[in-house]
């Protein structure tokens, strides 16, 4: 005769056990001592005292805690999104790029102050005197020549080159690259224009706007 499983001893102590096997637990002596065992020992478990830990063992248990904590190891970095690695694909193509207008608007410069620092060839009109052809006695009026200090930016070949390697150049991709000028410094290098720069910078403004139709 088979006897009742540990799934059928558990469901008898809990009086859960189905028709079939509380007949068998009735015609089986065996199982029902079982049963009457395993309820005496369920009886002294619950009854019996649970004696309250130390003040020190709940001290020591959140030490324990936290220490396990702060020596956890953190979890593996993800990998990197697709927004860093724009970010750094964007550095990646604009550094080599300000380095070639660098280098290539220093050549110009410097060619351009080679020209300048070339003898203008004289001619007749500048060895003419200004005072030619007035009445005696009478000076020249004095020229104003404030506005015409510097070269135009549009004759400047240095400017005209930074402009048009840059035109293309995003304040996106140049803020993710991380080569936007410092706090202050449009306002300190705006101070330091010439009226006709002061000019020009104006007209690019508004092209931009009218670009941007803003």
């Amino acid at each position: 005769m088979n006897h009742l499983s540990d799934v059928q001893f558990t469901a008898a102590l809990e009086d859960e056990l189905d028709p079939a096997g509380s007949a068998h637990l009735d015609a089986c002596g065996a199982c029902a001592a079982k049963v009457r065992g395993l309820r005496t020992v369920l009886a002294s478990v619950l009854h019996a005292p649970v004696a309250e830990p130390s003040p020190l063992f709940w001290e020591h248990f959140g030490a324990r805690v936290n220490k396990a904590i702060d020596s956890a190891q953190p979890p593996a970095a993800a990998s990197w999104g697709w927004t860093a690695n724009r970010g750094w694909l964007a550095a990646a193509a604009i550094v080599p790029l300000v380095m070639m207008i660098g280098a290539l608007a220093l050549y110009v410069i410097r060619s351009g102050a080679d020209e300048r620092s070339r003898p203008a060839p004289r001619t007749a009109a500048a060895e003419k005197p200004l005072d030619a052809g007035l009445p005696a006695g009478r000076a020249p009026a004095a020229v104003d020549t404030s506005d015409l200090a510097g070269d135009p930016p549009d004759d400047d070949r240095a400017w005209a080159l930074m402009r048009s390697l840059a035109i293309d150049l995003h304040y996106d991709d140049a803020r993710e690259a991380g080569i936007l000028p410092r706090p202050g410094a449009i306002e300190t290098a705006a101070t330091e224009l010439s009226a006709l720069e002061r000019a020009e910078l104006v007209r690019l403004l508004q092209d931009e706007l009218k670009r941007t139709g803003a």
